[in-house]
């Protein structure tokens, strides 16, 4: 609540310590990789839509379960957990919009309904997010997305899915944020472009760039050069 407003202060605070801090602190406790990016600040939001975010990041881990053990059980994830108050703000009766924070769902065609800002997994198959392309989509959409999503996925999945290693989606009342990992060069397969017909307003479109992470006693440690609509792949 303190970064209300102060988007200049955020984006300092997240990227001198926080994005670092990510890697330094949870890879040898499990983490498998990690996407974080800077979401470009609207100077004009549409009238009555919602913020978008001003940070997303996928967060990769062996399971939830690891995830948690991490998190939870170690002096060293605890911490981390703690570091999240600095930067983000999880009170839901704040004015502030919540930050959201889940980890996806298996996508299910048949299902009746699904939640909003929860994400889903839309390929079952194991992946390595290293390995070939990652990109991540995010764009404002008008509410008719929810309702031509579920026949859009399926279509996509009979035709594409088997070209594409992983993809991931979560839809908000106002945006949609997708992450997708491919073989290089496959980008004809993307289910982007179905995404781009059901959507207003593009405000990020960016394939991950690696970045090589100091080791967590670096001194002087050395600021990641985070640009701002730009997706990347931070590592040790």
């Amino acid at each position: 609540m303190s970064l209300l407003n102060k988007r200049d202060e955020f984006d300092i605070k997240i990227t001198e310590i926080f994005i670092s801090q990510t890697v330094q602190q949870m890879t040898p406790l499990g983490l498998q990789a990690y996407f974080p990016l800077l979401v470009p600040a609207e100077s004009n939001p549409p009238p009555t839509k919602k913020p978008l975010p001003d940070e997303i990041a996928l967060v990769v881990y062996p399971s939830k379960t690891q995830y948690d053990k991490a998190t939870k059980t170690s002096v060293a994830g605890k911490a981390y957990g703690l570091l999240h108050a600095t930067v983000f703000n999880f009170d839901k009766s704040a004015a502030l919009p919540a930050s959201q924070s889940d980890a996806p769902l298996a996508w299910q065609s048949h299902a009746k309904t699904w939640q909003w800002d929860q994400s889903y997994q839309l390929l079952n198959k194991p992946v390595d997010w290293h390995k070939g392309e990652t990109w991540v989509y995010l764009a404002r959409h008008d509410g008719s997305l929810r309702q031509q999503l579920r026949a859009t996925i399926a279509r996509w999945r009979r035709k594409h899915g088997r070209y594409i290693n992983a993809a991931i989606v979560a839809v908000s009342k106002d945006y949609v944020i997708y992450w997708e990992n491919r073989p290089s060069g496959s980008n004809q397969h993307s289910f982007v472009a179905q995404l781009e017909n059901l959507t207003t307003q593009t405000a990020v479109h960016s394939q991950a760039k690696i970045m090589i992470a100091d080791p967590l006693f670096t001194m002087p440690a050395t600021t990641p050069s985070i640009t701002s609509g730009k997706l990347f792949d931070l590592r040790l």
